[in-house]
């Protein structure tokens, strides 16, 4: 007796997918949204939050329920939540060094080896040889071109 009592549950509204012009013009919208914010207010967070907000009316738009939009925001934070966890891991761990004076130490030891004259050219080779080791062909451009600049 008590299921014929209860509400049938409504059937998911699947909405449809955006046009090529649609989702330029959302990008279009959510990229002068991120600008606007960064730009104007300095305020990154508030520019993220207003184009979650644009994306969720959109999403709307295109014909989903909040069920099937809160479903897709899930799966998109589980995919990067854990690099923003490492990010942040790396945040307490700067933070406590700093605290405790480490980074300074170890930039005071670098002073006293290191002589101002050839700073430069260490600094290249340095990033030159980290860059090598970890693959990344970018990483030392930027000090290969101040070095440059410095000589020439």
């Amino acid at each position: 007796m008590e299921e014929n009592l209860k509400c049938p549950e409504p059937e998911p509204k699947k909405g449809r997918l955006p046009s090529f012009f649609e989702s330029c013009l959302a990008l279009a919208v959510t990229l002068g949204i991120l600008l606007y914010f960064n730009v104007y207010f300095d305020a990154a967070q508030v520019g993220l939050f207003m184009c979650g907000i644009f994306l969720s009316g959109f999403a709307a738009y295109l014909g989903w329920d909040w069920n099937s939009i809160e479903e897709m925001l899930l799966s998109g934070l589980k995919i990067g939540l854990g690099a923003l966890l490492i990010n942040v891991y790396i945040g307490f761990l700067i933070a406590a060094l700093s605290a405790a004076g480490t980074i300074a130490y170890i930039v005071s030891l670098g002073f006293d080896i290191l002589s101002p004259g050839y700073f430069l050219v260490v600094t290249c080779l340095t990033c030159t040889f980290m860059a090598l080791g970890t693959g990344s062909a970018c990483g030392s451009t930027p000090e290969f071109w101040s070095l440059s600049a410095k000589i020439l």
